[in-house]
């Protein structure tokens, strides 16, 4: 058995294409609207990723110098000095507590905020900080340039849009 198709006469009031026009722009604008908030949650996934990176290797080089140091440290120099992981008592915290931690660290130094609640303790702590500090500046730079640039063609397109160009 054979379907067809027939195709209905619709009688459009006088009036469609402003409303067909303004159905069009809602739509496009939604979609518009829709593509830079994706493109704005992509740089701020971005900087999560990167703090998150960050504060790994920040945990990752307070372990190692906590295991180069080792017990033979207090006989040959005295006094074990605090580190970041001793002073903030990080080995009585869970890895998720100490994750969490890291990352908000490494963020809040990244973006040169630094409530100085946390901070490093010792001299080679304090060299890793610097280099990632000038690195932080570089990527918190290079964000905040692509969100003003997203935001700059966002404002393009939609007055173009509102022009009807």
């Amino acid at each position: 058995m054979k379907t067809e198709i027939r195709k209905k006469h619709v009688h459009l009031p006088l009036d469609y294409r402003a409303t067909s026009r303004d159905a069009d722009y809602t739509r496009s604008s939604w979609v518009l609207y829709s593509y830079f908030m994706l493109k704005i949650l992509e740089q701020v996934n971005f900087m999560f990723f990167i703090s998150f990176q960050f504060g790994m290797s920040w945990m990752t080089l307070c372990y190692l110098i906590e295991d180069y140091r080792g017990t033979d440290y207090s006989k040959s120099y005295g006094e074990y000095p605090a580190t970041f992981l001793t002073y903030f008592s990080l080995y009585d915290k869970t890895d998720k507590e100490n994750a969490i931690l890291a990352t908000y660290y490494a963020y809040t130094s990244l973006s040169t905020v630094g409530f100085g609640d946390l901070n490093p303790r010792d001299d080679i702590e304090r060299v890793f900080i610097a280099f990632m500090l000038l690195l932080g500046v570089a990527i918190f730079s290079l964000v905040m340039g692509n969100f003003i640039a997203i935001i700059e063609l966002y404002n393009e397109y939609e007055s173009d849009f509102n022009d009807g160009n």
